[in-house]
């Protein structure tokens, strides 16, 4: 059964570190946005290619999207990636 003390002292090592996690993914020093040729604008939303596998999806009402890092991809600075558009139903 653990003690008191080793249930704060895992408490605190356990808030510390996701502390230094949000400090890490809310630092502004190292942050790049996604390459502008893995970027497509259609109407309000936005799609930024971030790997073969990762799209970033947004929607603004206003056209007026969010360009700050997130816990999933902190640096978007990442290679271009090749990609087709089509658009259908229009």
């Amino acid at each position: 059964m653990k003690t008191k003390t080793q249930i704060k002292s895992f408490l605190v090592l356990f808030l510390s570190f996701s502390y230094l996690l949000s400090l890490q993914a809310q630092g502004k020093t190292t942050f790049q946005p996604a390459m502008t040729t893995s970027i497509v604008i259609d109407g309000n939303a936005r799609f930024s290619m971030l790997t073969p596998h990762i799209i970033r999806l947004e929607y603004d009402s206003t056209g007026k999207f969010v360009d700050d890092p997130s816990f999933v991809v902190v640096n978007r600075k990442l290679p271009a990636i090749p990609y087709k558009k089509s658009v259908r139903g229009k």
